[in-house]
């Protein structure tokens, strides 16, 4: 369990699943409104790097946590952007260039 703090959201994180390189999953929840699972599988790729794959399934704990959750998911596409290069860079110490990013378009 692991606490983090993002824009003033404070949230609680528990390990519920892990497969070492394969899965991790968490439940979550927000002092302000939310909770969900959120799931990360890593799978290899052909070309000696790793695809993850991230799914969230959030709830609205209050009706104020409704937009937060809808700006969540208009915002889902460039999270995921920022989440592969910060990842890329940390690992490989080199940006990912567009030709390298998966399609995507919609939270899982």
């Amino acid at each position: 369990m692991f606490q983090t703090e993002h824009n003033g959201r404070h949230t609680t994180w528990t390990v519920i699943r892990r497969e070492t390189g394969k899965e991790i999953a968490y439940v979550t929840v927000t002092a302000e409104g939310r909770a969900g699972l959120v799931t990360v599988t890593c799978e290899p790729a052909t070309d000696e790097t790793t695809t993850a794959t991230v799914g969230y399934d959030l709830t609205a704990l209050t009706p104020e946590a409704n937009a937060d959750l809808d700006e969540f998911a208009a915002n889902y596409p460039q999270l995921l952007d920022h989440w592969q290069h910060s990842i890329a860079q940390a690992v490989t110490g080199r940006q990912i260039t567009s030709d390298q990013r998966p399609d995507r378009d919609r939270p899982h």
